[in-house]
């Protein structure tokens, strides 16, 4: 059974976080200053809600062990696409400077889902050699994450 003070509670959050997100963006829009507060709270924002994704898929059947595989998983698209770019460079005055942003994100964004897969496959089958359950729980559960949480997120940024 839901707490539903707890869903009033994550509802109030929720509403705040996305008021101050669409500040930003008009901000960020509006002056170019922004842009870089823009990108770091976009990535705060998908921390937050990768931990929550662990937290709520973990507590449910009390396997805590699987939390720091669904926080890392989701968490590695958003941060190869924060990564690719604070190192790529792209030159201001040319005609496709947003184009080649958007390109270096979404490969960033597919390579994460990539090595997002490939760690969820391998401790899938670490951890159900022994049991098939677990095996199934982690490979149901994870590319849920990887795609609302990481992909979203990455795309977000």
């Amino acid at each position: 059974m839901t707490n539903f003070s707890e869903l009033s509670t994550r509802v109030k959050t929720a509403t705040l976080l996305i008021t101050a997100l669409v500040a930003l963006y008009v901000i960020a829009i509006i002056t170019d200053y922004a842009r870089w507060l823009f990108l770091f709270t976009m990535f705060a924002v998908v921390c937050v809600t990768s931990f929550e994704f662990a937290t709520v898929c973990t507590s449910e059947r009390g396997l805590k062990h699987k939390a720091p595989l669904y926080f890392i998983v989701c968490l590695i698209p958003a941060l190869l696409v924060l990564v690719s770019f604070l190192t790529v460079e792209v030159s201001a005055s040319s005609d496709d400077y947003y184009a080649a942003y958007r390109h270096v994100a979404l490969l960033a964004a597919s390579a994460g889902i990539f090595i997002s897969f490939i760690i969820t496959i391998t401790y899938g089958l670490f951890l159900g050699r022994d049991d098939r359950e677990v095996f199934a729980i982690v490979n149901r559960e994870a590319p849920l994450g990887i795609f609302h949480v990481g992909f979203c997120g990455a795309i977000l940024m």
